[in-house]
């Protein structure tokens, strides 16, 4: 076993076997002693190169990760994209959060976030962002497929409430409050990139697409249905939804809004 000295003051460690009688020679030891600080800058620089891979797909999201590894961070830059973009909130949050202690808030959140964020992955959508008690997300269409992204939308949607059900059972046997979030899908064109202050970027997807989902999740407060969809998402799935009419829209203006057939 040889240490290895990382620059952060840390010590690693590398082992070495082998199957020959007698075991590795006295020459032999030497020269691999002779590599150790050869061996520990190349598994240094492999280790922080993983680290920050974990720490992008933790914090940032694994694609926006590997455009910013790749060292996309112009603020500014970005592209077009056309996406599923999913918009949900957790509803009467702030109740919520007058009258729960600390820990027992976290908690809560933690629950919704572990029941909305495995339904948007295992449908290979990506979360962007937590806004608060709010999540951003996109699913890009695979090989220009914009069909099968909103069908990957609307199927994590319907997982995401399948949790919550399950969770919310959970919680009536502990007598903590139930856990209620309202989905909104669109699709539509969007900014892909960096925006932010000029030492502190982030990268996410802006444009009247995700202003038209945030609005129309906001409808979810007042309607019984958790999950609710625009025209444009209703028209590429297909699907049986239910036409809710004309509503007008904070900053918007008037649009067609569907819900899915229960």
């Amino acid at each position: 076993m040889i240490p290895l000295p990382f620059r952060d003051a840390t010590n690693k460690a590398v082992t070495f076997a082998t199957d020959k009688p007698g075991g590795f020679s006295d020459n032999e030891i030497a020269i691999l002693k002779g590599i150790q600080h050869a061996l520990s800058a190349t598994i240094e620089a492999r280790y922080l190169r993983h680290l920050a891979r974990m720490l992008m797909d933790t914090y940032v999201g694994p694609v926006a990760g590997r455009r910013v590894l790749q060292g996309q961070i112009k603020r500014g830059s970005g592209e077009t994209i056309r996406a599923a973009i999913w918009f949900s909130d957790l509803k009467s949050f702030t109740a919520l959060s007058e009258r729960l202690p600390g820990q027992m808030l976290i908690d809560t959140l933690n629950a919704y976030f572990d029941a909305i964020t495995p339904a948007i992955k295992t449908e290979g959508g990506e979360v962007l962002k937590f806004i608060g008690d709010a999540v951003l997300a996109i699913f890009q269409p695979k090989d220009e497929d914009e069909e099968d992204a909103v069908d990957r939308a609307l199927a994590a949607s319907q997982s995401a409430m399948e949790r919550l059900k399950i969770e919310n059972a959970a919680r009536r046997q502990s007598e903590s409050p139930e856990i209620a979030c309202g989905i909104a899908l669109h699709f539509g064109d969007m900014i892909y990139g960096n925006v932010g202050g000029e030492n502190r970027l982030d990268f996410t997807v802006i444009g009247p697409a995700v202003n038209l989902a945030s609005r129309i999740e906001a409808l979810t407060r007042e309607d019984d249905r958790p999950v609710l969809v625009s025209a444009e998402f209703a028209a590429l799935h297909g699907g049986a939804f239910e036409d809710l009419g004309i509503v007008d829209l904070k900053g918007i203006g008037q649009r067609k809004v569907f819900a899915p057939k229960q």
